[in-house]
């Protein structure tokens, strides 16, 4: 995971991802490299809390169908940008 301290995070690991986009981050982008999709996320305030609960391994509320719905989303990105 590389974090821009002023615009961006970047992450492969698209359940993180998920995790963030259903507390409302918003995804930039998508890049591939070395057969691999790197998500980017913009940075806002508030993100490193989310990180924090993420990385805690403690209980946090969500609403299952919006984590179940930015997974979804995630995947269908990673799937259409797979080399030919």
């Amino acid at each position: 995971m590389r974090m821009n301290t002023q615009t961006r995070l970047e992450s492969f690991d698209i359940y993180l991802c998920s995790f963030l986009l259903a507390n409302g981050a918003k995804l930039e982008g998508v890049e591939r490299e070395n057969g691999r999709v790197r998500f980017i996320i913009q940075r806002k305030e508030g993100l490193e809390t989310f990180l924090d609960s993420y990385w805690s391994n403690q209980p946090v509320a969500i609403v299952p169908s919006s984590l179940f719905a930015s997974l979804k989303h995630l995947k269908s990105l990673l799937y259409s940008h797979r080399e030919s």
